[in-house]
């Protein structure tokens, strides 16, 4: 008898779900012990409630405000593509701009995705093209980093089945890659891919030991990084969403290797 009312509480708790309108406990039990224990709960869902629906409204203007700008960009870079009286040089430079603005809209409804619940993952089956995807990549860092002389090597044994969008794999590659750029002033750029797994290399400075664990948490930086900090923080959760394994660690001929196995993905899909 003692007892019972904590019981019932705890299974009364375990049934919410913050997503949906909360239901006050606290009237339910007219202990007075229990119903102050009901009504700080009743707070704290009602506080984490409020949180989630300020979180979709905002995911939601995001993809609101955001989707008309792109637009409008994507139909300027496109008008002037079509204009045959630019010269190549500006062609090029044009198509760049058209190119990141189809980019930023795939990233735009990336990171929508990431914000959803993890159920809503695997409920679409999206074939993923990853030898597209890695091109892309690679292409877009050496124009970037143009004024580095760095060979870039990419051996592929395999390439990976994976059901996403091929944002996700543009992000999580993508970051990598511009991190090995970025801390890599000569030597090379190795990429490596099979069935499983993309493996970027580099012959940089390599990370200090104490702090790779560190550098997955949002805005934590190397002290020479001009970065946000936030790249590896965003590659860590999505490959947490994914069910992949990121893994940092320093060669032993010197820079850095970082790696994305995909095991779990492919178990997930068969």
């Amino acid at each position: 008898r003692i007892i019972s009312p904590v019981t019932e509480l705890v299974k009364e708790v375990a049934e919410l779900n913050p997503e949906e309108e909360p239901i006050p406990l606290a009237e339910h039990f007219p202990w007075v012990e229990i119903r102050e224990l009901a009504a700080d709960f009743d707070n704290y869902i009602a506080r984490l409630h409020d949180f989630i629906e300020r979180e979709r409204l905002f995911t939601g203007d995001v993809s609101h405000e955001l989707r008309t700008p792109l637009a409008i960009l994507d139909g300027a870079a496109n008008l002037i593509l079509n204009d045959k009286s630019i010269d190549e040089k500006l062609h090029k430079r044009v198509s760049r701009i058209a190119r990141a603005s189809v980019d930023m809209s795939r990233i735009v409804a990336a990171l929508l995705a990431l914000a959803r619940e993890k159920g809503d993952v695997y409920q679409r089956t999206i074939h993923c093209d990853c030898r597209t995807v890695i091109e892309e990549e690679i292409n877009r860092y050496k124009a970037i980093f143009h004024h580095k002389s760095l060979d870039v090597q990419l051996e592929i044994t395999a390439i990976p089945d994976l059901a996403i969008d091929q944002a996700i794999l543009s992000m999580v590659f993508g970051n990598l890659l511009r991190n090995a750029f970025s801390y890599t002033e000569e030597g090379s750029i190795t990429i490596i891919i099979d069935e499983n797994s993309i493996c970027v290399e580099d012959t940089g400075c390599g990370l200090d030991p104490k702090s790779i664990e560190k550098l997955t948490r949002p805005y934590v930086r190397t002290p020479d990084s001009s970065g946000t900090g936030l790249g590896l923080s965003l590659v860590w959760r999505l490959c947490e969403r994914y069910g992949w394994t990121l893994i940092l660690e320093n060669r032993q001929q010197g820079g850095t290797r970082a790696k994305v196995v995909f095991k779990a993905q492919t178990q997930q899909s068969d």
